[in-house]
């Protein structure tokens, strides 16, 4: 009997520890709260000044990107209150104490997700918020909606709700290559993008070598070809004419070389590279999940 008895017992006791434990996880995934329930207790918290709290349960709504609120006008309000929390709880530390700097930083970056999210708000209402937060606000709208372009990466609800990402993109343009200052003809210039100063240095160039070539030839014309005199010139006059345009030859073989020195020479001192610097940077979201629009400055 006691053989039996005690295996039953063993048996009987794992299936209770087994119900136990199951019963346990039900209650513990029925407790978990929905993201909503979630947000609104992240408010209550603000409301009652518990700011630590609300801080945490926030940012546990919020990260990791995209976060566990689906739609846009949830994540928009979590981080309105993420911001004023930052705000308001850093209060709490020395006017010199590097925590709070770090939440003044911190309230600025939710902040302007939360004017991302509504560009056409116009203020906050100075009779519900103090005065330095309703500063802060218009201070922070007017660089974010002015001075910043941005773009706006939306997708379907059903999936991700309308998403606000910001991005820092940075592009190096080379104008042309270095040794192209030494090409004549404005070339340096038109590379440059300079185009006015390319088509002055063009002209210039070709209207020197024109006079060069143009006086070879008239030169070369009034010069006895055969006979008795080859080489010589037909007459005093045409002497006299030939020397005037051997005079031209040179002045236009110097515009020539004045030019595309000149060309050169500017072309190597506004030679550069153009960098472009777009948006601050903000955490990375999937980008398979949204849709690419642009928008222009907000007035």
């Amino acid at each position: 009997m006691r053989t039996y008895l005690a295996p039953f017992s063993v048996r009987l006791l794992a299936c209770l520890v087994t119900f136990g434990l199951l019963l346990g996880s039900h209650a513990a995934h029925a407790q978990e709260k929905s993201p909503e329930d979630a947000l609104r207790d992240a408010i209550n918290s603000y409301e009652y000044g518990d700011l630590a709290k609300a801080i945490k349960q926030l940012r546990r709504l919020l990260f990791p990107r995209p976060g566990r609120l689906r739609k846009r006008s949830q994540r928009a309000e979590a981080s309105r209150y993420l911001s004023f929390s930052y705000f308001f709880d850093r209060k709490r530390f020395d006017e010199k104490s590097p925590r709070r700097a770090a939440y003044l930083k911190q309230a600025r970056r939710f902040l302007e997700e939360y004017i991302l999210f509504n560009p056409f708000l116009k203020g906050l209402d100075p009779a519900y918020y103090p005065p330095d937060l309703v500063r802060f606000y218009a201070r922070l709208r007017q660089k974010v909606l002015q001075e910043r372009p941005f773009i706006l990466r939306r997708t379907p609800e059903k999936k991700v709700a309308s998403q606000v990402v910001v991005l820092r993109m940075t592009r190096t343009v080379q104008k042309g290559h270095i040794f192209l200052n030494l090409v004549p003809f404005g070339v340096p210039q038109f590379v440059n993008g300079h185009t006015t100063k390319g088509w002055i240095f063009f002209g210039g160039m070709v209207l020197g070598l024109a006079m060069n070539i143009g006086g070879y030839f008239v030169v070369d014309a009034m010069v006895i070809k055969t006979g008795e005199g080859a080489g010589k010139f037909r007459s005093i006059a045409d002497a006299n004419t030939a020397t005037a345009f051997i005079a031209v030859q040179f002045v236009g073989l110097g515009l020539l070389a004045a030019s595309w020195l000149a060309g050169s020479i500017d072309g190597i001192i506004f030679y550069k590279k153009q960098r472009e610097s777009v948006l601050p940077d903000l955490p990375k979201v999937d980008p398979s999940l949204f849709r690419v629009g642009f928008r222009k400055h907000y007035q």
